[in-house]
């Protein structure tokens, strides 16, 4: 299953640099080795709850993770309207 939808993700790459988009691809696989994907694979959902936001937003995507300073990127955070918490919300500065 797809992360995003393929119309989603075309509209937003055509916007995006091409360097950009092949260096954090470099990152991607240099972070998602072999072993680490077969690891992941064997994990429960919340074993890598957080190692996903800080691999994919962080090493991959390059977004500051609390409690990093100056960070944008919150894990945990509770949603206003419902009191649910979310797995990871990126702030608005």
């Amino acid at each position: 299953m797809p992360l995003f939808q393929d119309s989603i993700v075309r509209k937003h790459l055509s916007t995006i640099d091409d360097q950009v988009v092949e260096a954090a691809y470099l990152e991607y696989k240099r972070v998602y080795s072999p072993e680490k994907i077969n690891n992941i694979q064997a994990a429960k959902e919340e074993q890598y709850q957080e190692g996903f936001i800080k691999d994919v937003f962080g090493s991959v995507l390059g977004y500051s993770i609390y409690p990093d300073h100056p960070y944008n990127i919150e894990t945990e955070k509770k949603n206003e309207s419902n009191s649910k918490k979310a797995d990871g919300l990126k702030l608005e500065h």
